[in-house]
């Protein structure tokens, strides 16, 4: 357990003129810059007294330029905030103002578990985004303060811990927004060009398929260990879009483009024009996937257990159903 030190009663006149030159005289910028790429007022809310024993228990550096640690620790979180923005764009703006609703980052000593290899952390606390240090090592490798690896999985707790957090996971929502619809958008056209139906439309069936897979996760935790820890939940889009571009895969070289007896046999079969995706208790025909055809819909399915496991195999034996 961190050992929590009370606050400085008043700091040297050495260390409030290093806090003047190189943190009170950029924080606004710092302040300006986070505002700009969130597209909200957000503030930097480091508290000088609370924070000053801290550096003068790491060493006589972080003591004699206390307000120079402070400039670099907002350096690096306005630079890991910027890498956040271009890799989550809008989506990702709208989740980190929602999470994190206070719009202040923090600056505080973590607790062991907390803190990763570069002696940082993150946390959410009271919608305040927080940079945390480890003990004794205030000031080490700060322009990696909220660095992905820290920040992303403190949001995910932050969303899973809100009251209206939705149907799916802050690391599910995301990879949505930044993996999915490349993939899909380019596999639905290239199924519509060679069935010559514009008007074939894949649903992901996002919500129902994400329930029933995390739900299987709770009875079954190592289902998807193949992903490792939390890529289940980031690989959920992609892996949803990956179905897909392998039916689009399984139809070109099938024939489906080019011989019109296939073609026909699909167009008259899926009346509806959707392509689906679900999770089905068990599956009927394969162990890993298959499809299946109810209703004019085309259904990619897959079991809970199976989801994400060998999809190129989809659609193999779709003409034994048309």
């Amino acid at each position: 357990m961190t050992t929590r030190l009370p606050p400085a009663y008043k700091l040297s006149l050495a260390v409030r003129k290093n806090l003047r030159d190189e943190w009170e005289a950029n924080k606004d910028g710092f302040d300006k810059k986070v505002s700009d790429l969130l597209g909200v007022d957000w503030s930097f809310d480091f508290d000088p007294l609370a924070l000053y024993p801290y550096a003068e228990a790491t060493d006589n550096y972080s003591k004699e330029y206390f307000g120079r640690l402070f400039k670099q620790y907002g350096e690096g979180a306005s630079w890991q905030l910027e890498n956040y923005v271009n890799e989550f764009g809008s989506d990702g703006k709208q989740e980190i103002n929602t999470i994190c609703h206070a719009h202040v980052i923090q600056l505080d000593v973590g607790e062991p578990e907390q803190i990763n290899r570069n002696y940082l952390g993150c946390e959410v606390r009271d919608g305040k985004l927080r940079i945390l240090f480890k003990e004794q090592q205030f000031g080490s490798n700060n322009q990696w303060a909220l660095q992905g690896d820290t920040l992303l999985p403190a949001l995910q707790v932050a969303a899973a811990k809100a009251p209206d957090s939705g149907a799916m996971s802050f690391f599910a929502r995301m990879g949505v927004s930044t993996d999915y619809k490349e993939i899909a958008d380019e596999a639905e056209k290239k199924i519509a060009d060679l069935l010559q139906n514009p008007k074939l439309k894949y649903e992901p069936n996002f919500e129902e398929t994400y329930n029933k897979v995390m739900d299987n996760l709770k009875k079954e935790p190592d289902a998807l260990s193949w992903m490792g820890n939390w890529q289940p939940e980031r690989q959920f889009a992609p892996l949803t879009a990956g179905y897909l571009r392998a039916l689009a895969y399984i139809l070109d070289t099938s024939g489906y483009g080019t011989d019109d007896m296939l073609k026909e046999g699909f167009n008259e079969s899926i009346t509806s024009n959707i392509i689906k995706f679900r999770v089905v208790d068990t599956l009927k025909r394969n162990k890993y996937c298959e499809v299946d055809i109810e209703d004019g819909v085309l259904y990619l399915q897959s079991s809970p257990s199976t989801f994400g496991q060998n999809p190129d195999n989809i659609g193999w034996d779709l003409a034994d159903l048309l």
